[in-house]
């Protein structure tokens, strides 16, 4: 379990899409009003439900779709040694639990 009680950028790279203003406005609405309520995992969990709505449960699962989509940051040491930020997942179960939707 994660919180995050702020957000630091650490570079300013610009994705090939921008979120729209409206779109930004209306999850800082969402997550204040998550806070508000003083349940903010009940907001976590509203999120992860709309990832594959189709797959039931596997709630690990969408947690590491979710990673996958957000990204990460890739970061560079002193050395010049270069770490990927993007993470990597293997989805390996029975057939028939949605590994592929």
């Amino acid at each position: 379990l994660a919180r995050a009680i702020s957000l630091v950028v650490l570079n300013e790279r610009q994705s090939g899409s921008a979120v729209p203003p409206e779109m930004q406005a209306e999850f800082e609405r969402f997550w204040q009003a998550a806070q508000k309520g003083g349940c903010p995992i009940a907001a976590r969990n509203h999120i992860l439900n709309s990832i594959c709505p189709q797959v039931f449960g596997l709630a690990v699962v969408r947690v590491a779709v979710a990673l996958l989509l957000i990204g990460g940051v890739a970061q560079q040491d002193p050395h010049g040694t270069r770490t990927r930020g993007e993470v990597h997942a293997l989805l390996v179960g029975d057939p028939g639990t949605g590994k592929s939707q």
